[in-house]
């Protein structure tokens, strides 16, 4: 399997100035922290955003091929609170 990636900012308590960069490969992956660290906000992001895993999915391939690609946050149960407030 190919390394992969996934930097997440600005969303609940990563701010841009500390997102959490998580490097995806073969191997072991384990989610380890303190108390009040994110880890729980980390796997909300995936849960939230699900129905966008699947447009990002079909799509990916011109994602890829323009670099850019945007989602809104419909379908997100708290909209209010998914952005970091310390930006």
């Amino acid at each position: 399997m190919q390394r992969c990636t996934l930097t997440i900012k600005n969303f609940r308590c990563f701010e841009d100035t500390s997102p959490v960069v998580v490097e995806i490969g073969d191997g072991f992956t384990a989610l380890v922290g303190q108390n009040n660290s994110g880890k729980s906000s980390f796997l909300r992001l995936f849960f939230e955003l699900r129905p966008h895993w699947n447009t990002l999915a079909a799509n990916l391939h011109g994602a890829l091929q323009s670099g850019q690609f945007g989602v809104g946050c419909n379908g997100v149960i708290d909209q209010e609170e998914i952005f970091c407030n310390k930006n």
